[in-house]
């Protein structure tokens, strides 16, 4: 499975990295600090959601798909150790060490790798994520589809991403949601700037090295050291330095003049 031998200094044996249910901005930051952990071992077992791999494959030696039955409000990154499916995992490799998502893994701190592959046929002009969730109560971080079919007419090619469940359609566009990851992130690597509210496809954006506007509140969060959304877009969870923008001033709604003043810049 492994793609790039990274293992000729391993001391170690065998490392079972995962489960990685958790959401998938954390996820963004557990693949980096496993790949770092990994290195260590001979043998890397990761244990990842259908259709994760392929933030995994380039080190890991095997790689197990498990469907988790948890509720969206369960992959919170601290519940996220799941000791009844991590256990059963483990019985098949006994004496192996572990990786878990946790507090203390999920940090930049990690080893991480630009995701996606530039093609001339799946590069847009924007990437627009309407995320349409309502978890945790959280309706009001999303920018409403009308708002975005205004920012469709400054580009010649708009996609809309994200899952069906999870993220709008918006007019104009074409439809890219629930397109397989890699696909996904070749979209990403291939095009020009991604739109959308703070999310997990926009952490997935910094990872395939494509400019992005986050359009966010101004809050501060005690779950990422009572850092406010802005710091950790453009400092704290950019590894790779990606180019990105942070509307805060105007609360999770900004006016639609106020995003295309930045969109303009990108294009």
């Amino acid at each position: 499975m492994r793609e790039n031998n990274t293992k000729k200094d391993a001391t170690k044996e065998t490392i079972l990295i995962g489960p990685d249910c958790i959401e998938f901005g954390w996820k963004m930051m557990f693949q980096g600090a496993a790949r770092k952990a990994a290195r260590d071992y001979k043998n890397v077992i990761v244990v990842c959601e259908p259709g994760f791999s392929i933030f995994y494959k380039d080190f890991a030696d095997k790689i197990i798909e498990q469907e988790y039955k948890c509720a969206l409000r369960d992959r919170y990154l601290y519940k996220a150790t799941y000791p009844k499916v991590s256990g059963l995992i483990k019985n098949l490799y006994p004496g192996a060490s572990s990786f878990s998502p946790n507090k203390k893994t999920c940090k930049p701190n990690g080893e991480f790798i630009q995701f996606g592959t530039f093609k001339e046929s799946l590069a847009y002009d924007i990437v627009l994520h309407a995320r349409a969730e309502d978890r945790y109560k959280s309706k009001k971080r999303n920018w409403k589809p009308s708002l975005y079919e205004k920012l469709v007419k400054h580009g010649k090619r708009v996609c809309s991403i994200g899952s069906k469940l999870s993220a709008a359609y918006i007019k104009g566009t074409d439809d890219l949601r629930g397109v397989p990851l890699e696909t996904l992130c070749n979209v990403m690597a291939s095009s020009q700037v991604g739109v959308g509210t703070s999310s997990g496809p926009m952490h997935l954006m910094s990872m395939c090295g494509l400019p992005h506007i986050v359009m966010s509140g101004s809050e501060s969060h005690k779950s990422i050291g009572y850092r406010t959304n802005k710091e950790r877009y453009k400092k704290f969870w950019n590894p790779l330095k990606t180019k990105c923008a942070v509307i805060d001033e105007f609360g999770w709604t900004p006016p639609v003049k106020e995003v295309e003043k930045v969109l303009k810049r990108y294009l």
